[in-house]
């Protein structure tokens, strides 16, 4: 028998431990996983097929969850983009009906379905009007998601943020980072006035904290010490906000771009050799810009920059202090130094590297420390502008004249790509010598009439007899594309004036116009439509001050150059907005040498005007989408 003699409470503990340890062991079960836990797994990886499959097999193991486990696997095969797949296996699936769950899941998934086939309508009419709380958080993920997705397609960008600040805390980390890229997106998006009516009517705290910072980027972008007090403001009202830090940061520092206003500019331009003449009426315009705007003019450093050396030129500018480099103006100096890597601070290229080159200068613009903008006269964007204008007015079936050499033949395939691209036909393109002194052959072929008089002339040849026939030309044409110069273009027109083509419209580029008014030569081209830029089809009395200052004092516009002058003060006044037009797509600021904007890639395009020859002199046209 064993005695324990007990005398404090110490060794009372002792004791009972002693007996604790030498008696017997208590276990408890292990926590069984949730059958789903491996599928859920394969979520949180990304790996959607794998989750599909899973849930697939475990509505064969659990016949009671069959048909949740099924939408769970058409939802997993919806994220990995496989629609085809989840459209079959829904289709197949059948949901008792008074399962209302299960109807609203399979409901969501149909309406994801419908907008991946681009159906937003059908999607919003399938959607439900809104899920209980007690549903499921995947359903309130799925359904959100869609909604969001579903109200961008159709525009409406204020529901579409509403959607996706609800669809925040279902997300995990990595998501919801994305989530709230695109709710700021959205909110960018919605025209001021909805924002305010949205931050009337109030709402959530964390929606009413991204509608008042959407209120004070728009309302304050362009004022940078207001918007950065707004904003730190705004930053002690929402301290947990999840527009904190990321967004607020981004919002800073494109107001910095935005307003960035260089204190010394360099300008790179060849003023020796080919391009002495353009050079140095670029300049002109450009200096010319700079003396008249009275609230900015930087330091301005000039350099004699063409192809040979311009790494090193552009190096010794920013060595000089340039903040900013406007130039060069050759396509081979801008392709050179686009691959040296050496681009350092803002740089404003006057003109545009060809497609052919644009790959690898993409591939360079990787090393790059600062972004490297293109602007330039390009001929493309003129053609552009033909080819739309005629779409626009019902146009379907155009013929094309161009001459026998490079820049001939670009113009003509430029217009037929996009002319098709628009959903018209080229039924003809003919090409024509530009030395030439007679016409007559290339407009007959391209009105068909050569095959007219050859099948005349079969018929005479057949039955002996003098037939008396006339020529007859092609019907089925609604537009002529010309590409000439003005001595072409003044020979080419009366031909097919001669065949009486009166009511088939002729458009051109500005190529077609010297720029000059010369009413005597150009009479022969009258009833012509051509795009070009608002400098020289403005009359003296819509002048600005710059363009009758420039054209009293320089006689510009009687130079062959008329053209670059606007180029030049385009340069100017485009460094303080190349920050808003490369941060803010839909704004255009409208220039000298067209309306302006920018694309992803750093090229700014031009939305010219339109004139038509009137007694020989252009008349300014008003047409719908343009100037």
């Amino acid at each position: 028998m064993l005695t324990l003699s007990i005398r404090t409470p110490a060794a009372l503990l002792a004791c009972v431990l002693l007996l604790y340890g030498c008696g017997p062991q208590i276990t408890r079960p292990a926590r069984q996983a949730k059958p789903d836990a491996q599928a859920m797994a394969y979520l949180q990886q990304r790996d959607y097929p794998s989750a599909a499959a899973e849930f697939q097999r475990l509505a064969e193991a659990y016949p009671d969850k069959a048909a949740s486990y099924r939408l769970r696997a058409v939802d997993a095969m919806l994220e990995g983009g496989q629609t085809d797949a989840a459209a079959s296996l829904l289709n197949q699936l059948i949901i008792p009906t008074d399962n209302e769950e299960l109807m609203q899941y399979r409901a969501i998934l149909q309406a994801n379905i419908a907008l991946n086939d681009e159906q937003p309508d059908r999607a919003m009419a399938l959607l439900p009007e809104g899920l209980p709380p007690s549903r499921p958080a995947y359903m309130h993920r799925s359904f959100l998601q869609v909604k969001a997705r579903a109200e961008e397609v159709q525009n409406d960008y204020l529901e579409a943020a509403k959607a996706r600040v609800l669809l925040g805390p279902y997300l995990n980390a990595d998501a919801a980072g994305r989530n709230t890229d695109s709710v700021w997106s959205d909110l960018k998006q919605t025209d001021i006035e909805a924002l305010q009516a949205a931050a009337v009517a109030g709402g959530n705290t964390e929606l009413n904290g991204w509608l008042e910072l959407a209120l004070i980027y728009k309302n304050l972008l362009l004022k940078p010490e207001q918007l950065q007090q707004a904003v730190a403001g705004w930053q002690k009202q929402y301290p947990q906000h999840p527009a904190q830090p990321g967004i607020t940061t981004r919002i800073l520092a494109q107001a910095r771009a935005i307003n960035f206003k260089p204190a010394s500019v360099a300008l790179l331009l060849p003023f020796t050799g080919a391009y002495q003449k353009a050079s140095e009426a670029i300049r002109e315009g450009f200096l010319s810009a700079w003396y008249s705007d009275a609230d900015y003019r930087p330091s301005i450093r000039i350099y004699n920059a063409g192809n040979l050396h311009i790494d090193q030129v552009y190096r010794q500018a920013v060595a000089d202090g340039a903040d900013l480099v406007v130039g060069p103006l050759e396509k081979s100096a801008i392709k050179t130094l686009a691959q040296s890597g050496d681009i350092t601070v803002t740089t404003l290229a006057l003109n545009r590297i060809d497609d052919t080159d644009a790959a690898a200068v993409e591939k360079a613009s990787g090393q790059q420390q600062a972004p490297l903008y293109q602007f330039a006269l390009a001929p493309e964007d003129e053609v552009q502008e033909v080819a739309d204008r005629g779409i626009r007015e019902g146009f379907k079936r155009a013929l094309i004249i161009s001459p026998y050499n490079k820049w001939g033949a670009r113009l003509a395939a430029d217009f037929q790509l996009d002319w098709e691209a628009d959903g018209g036909t080229v039924l003809d393109s003919v090409g024509y010598n530009p030395t030439a002194s007679d016409f007559s052959d290339p407009v007959k072929r391209l009105l068909n009439i050569d095959g007219s008089e050859e099948r005349i002339a079969r018929l005479r040849h057949v039955l002996s007899r003098n037939i008396v026939g006339s020529s007859r030309r092609r019907r089925d044409a609604d537009l002529i594309y010309m590409v000439a110069v003005p001595l072409a273009g003044r020979q080419i027109v009366p031909q097919f004036r001669f065949f009486r083509v009166e009511q088939l419209p002729i458009y051109s580029t500005s190529h077609v116009y010297s720029g000059s008014p010369n009413p005597q030569l150009d009479a022969d081209m009258d009833g012509v439509e051509f795009t070009d830029i608002p400098w020289v089809l403005r009359t003296r009395d819509d002048m600005p001050p710059i363009q009758i200052a420039m054209e009293d004092d320089w006689s510009s516009q009687t130079s062959p150059y008329r053209r670059l002058y606007a180029f030049g003060v385009d340069a100017f006044r485009l460094i303080t907005r190349l920050g808003r037009l490369a941060l803010q797509p839909d704004y255009h600021y409208a220039g000298q040498t067209g309306e302006l904007s920018m694309s992803e890639d750093g090229r700014i395009h031009r939305h010219l005007s339109w004139a038509r020859f009137v007694d020989g002199v252009p008349v300014p046209l008003k047409t719908a989408g343009g100037n």
